[in-house]
């Protein structure tokens, strides 16, 4: 596949997928096949923070990724954005950079060979990420990876960078021109809410009973209608999509969204 063919399927794949899904569902999976013809296991696309074209104040970070659920949900559990040092770089830098070799790990802090080290445990091993810089303050990084060891990686990258880097300016490109995907999100009751956060502490259903003071059959309502609001295939899920979109913040209780 030829850097052109690669920007031209994401574009043809996103188009296709809206018939059936939201914006932000179709856009990750345009990403996915598209990182996946081009040899890359896994991709994710994050603004750290993204801006309203119009108003431009700050929203919740964008994160949309096809890793492992349970890796996506400790890194939006963790606010691993704010200590990845992916992120981090390619807010600074123009360039493309590699990351996940040794070389690389050998430069890196204890802890942050440790955030590394959790990442190697799902596959996510080698990986390139573009920074994407638009107008103003805008900016967005994409990251493909893989757990392909060094040299196999180096190959492989040296055949598809070029490509990588057109997928990139068309992915910002999309999701800009769709608002970054700011679509409403699901309005959950007080109830719900806390629910939702004490799930996301890993406390049971007979737990969050005892915290609020409910009744089990009560909880499991509540979870119930969380999961078919955020069209979740189960609790856990539910989690990771109120992580995505700012429905509960893991560090407090959700005190400042209740009304």
């Amino acid at each position: 596949m030829n850097p052109s063919e690669a920007q031209q399927d994401f574009a043809d794949l996103y188009v296709s997928s809206r018939r059936e899904a939201s914006e932000r569902e179709a856009f990750g999976q345009a990403l996915g096949v598209t990182c996946a013809k081009l040899g890359f296991s896994y991709f994710s696309y994050i603004a750290p923070d993204p801006l309203d074209g119009v108003t431009a104040e700050p929203k919740q970070p964008l994160f949309i990724s096809n890793y492992p659920g349970t890796w996506e949900s400790r890194y939006l559990g963790e606010a691993y954005h704010t200590l990845d040092p992916v992120v981090q770089e390619a807010s600074r830098g123009l360039e493309p950079f590699r990351w996940g070799s040794h070389a690389h790990l050998k430069t890196l802090s204890r802890q942050r060979q440790i955030f590394f080290s959790e990442a190697r445990e799902f596959g996510i091993a080698n990986g390139i990420t573009i920074p994407i810089h638009g107008q103003g303050a805008a900016c967005a990084v994409l990251s493909v990876s893989c757990d392909l060891k060094d040299q196999p990686f180096e190959q492989l990258l040296a055949a598809r960078i070029s490509a990588v880097r057109l997928l990139a300016a068309e992915a910002f490109s999309t999701a800009r021109t769709a608002g970054q995907f700011s679509e409403a999100a699901p309005r959950l009751s007080k109830r719900e809410l806390e629910c939702l956060y004490w799930t996301a502490q890993g406390k049971t259903g007979w737990e969050i009973s005892v915290i609020l003071g409910r009744s089990l059959a009560t909880v499991n309502f509540h979870l119930q209608n969380v999961t078919r609001k955020l069209s979740a295939d189960n609790k856990v899920h539910a989690v990771v999509i109120g992580l995505r979109q700012g429905l509960i913040d893991p560090a407090a209780p959700p005190a400042d969204k209740l009304n």
